[in-house]
């Protein structure tokens, strides 16, 4: 079992660029402060921390100031980042706005004090529990990669660590965190998939289940990388993008195997929506599914998609282009590309 000091290791040396500057986002929960006090420990650095108050709940400044004070018993500098209420609310959701509005404060301000990755404390529980949500809500490749190691400047060395031996080792030491309330709240599912699933998995396979399904993810994250090379190869010699969409080689489309042809479909829709200035679809699954109809029906054939994309079957060609119609403001892009996205995780 990988120990939290052996992955912040010289094997990290990819992940975490030695010497450079590192922004650790520390939200005050035990795997957050474990992994600052680690990086600490190994000579990682130099260190930023930053702790976002979400103001969600009553206790939320105490959190940060709790951090605030850490940092400053540590020699550590910190910065406290708050959401804009109407970010949060823009979201799929009060967990899901405040997940993207934390991850565009961090990047920001990872930005603006020159540091190389931000560094998040997410276990291989946590993974585990991505997958389990993914394989609940019949999520393909994409989803049951699960949370990516790297994404962009975000880096999360302890994927491959239990939350178990990262607590042990917190204890080891002594160390203090404050307990976030939401996290036992059962109307988000991650919360419902920790309480309930989970320990429902460990009795009937052993504590190794989520180590099984964390490994399970690397692969499948490995296996899509593999595909989206090949993808976008495919995609150089029959994707066209213009200033209002993209269009792509309809003969070439039904060639490829339905599978391979779906990779293409969300890809395209992708740069396309980018290309007009559009949002990519909220739900790609569905927009692949409608395109792909559309792409084996007769010429002539349009879709309408949300965000404002129409598809449309032409003879030699499927174009995916912007519509007449604005885009609804409800419906923010995705910056989601095969081998990125979104990660949907919590705070630790």
């Amino acid at each position: 079992m990988t120990t939290p000091l052996d992955a912040l290791g010289p094997d990290a040396d990819a992940l975490l660029p030695p010497g450079e500057a590192l922004l650790v986002a520390v939200s005050g929960g035990a795997d957050s402060v474990a992994l600052l006090h680690a990086l600490r420990h190994v000579g990682r650095g130099p260190l930023f921390v930053a702790t976002v108050d979400h103001g969600l709940d009553p206790g939320s400044a105490g959190r940060a100031r709790f951090v605030e004070d850490l940092c400053a018993t540590l020699g550590v500098p910190c910065a406290r980042l708050h959401p804009a209420p109407a970010e949060i609310a823009a979201g799929e959701g009060p967990e899901d706005g405040a997940r993207r509005a934390r991850y565009r404060l961090l990047e920001a301000h990872a930005q603006a004090i020159g540091a190389a990755r931000i560094v998040t404390a997410h276990t291989a529980d946590d993974q585990a529990e991505t997958v389990l949500m993914r394989l609940a809500t019949g999520s393909g490749l994409r989803g049951m990669a699960g949370i990516p190691a790297r994404r962009g400047v975000i880096a999360r060395p302890w994927l491959g660590v239990q939350r178990a031996a990262v607590r042990g080792w917190a204890a080891a030491f002594a160390l203090r965190w404050v307990e976030d309330p939401t996290n036992a709240d059962d109307r988000y599912l991650r919360n419902r998939a920790r309480a309930h699933a989970s320990p429902g998995l460990t009795a009937t396979f052993g504590p190794s289940w989520s180590r099984g399904a964390a490994r399970t993810a690397a692969t499948l994250a490995a296996d899509r990388e593999a595909l989206a090379h090949f993808v976008d190869a495919w995609l150089v010699e029959r994707l066209r993008v213009g200033a209002r969409g993209a269009s792509i080689e309809i003969d070439a489309l039904l060639a490829l195997p339905p599978a391979a042809r779906r990779q293409v479909l969300m890809v395209g829709l992708h740069r396309a929506a980018s290309a007009a200035g559009r949002p990519a679809p909220r739900s790609m699954a569905e927009a692949v599914a409608r395109v792909e109809d559309l792409v084996r029906g007769a010429v002539g054939r349009r879709a309408t998609l949300a965000g404002g994309l129409v598809a449309e079957r032409r003879r030699d060609g499927l174009v995916l282009r912007a519509g007449d119609e604005p885009p609804r403001t409800d419906e923010p892009a995705r910056r989601t590309r095969m081998s990125g996205g979104d990660d949907g995780v919590g705070n630790t």
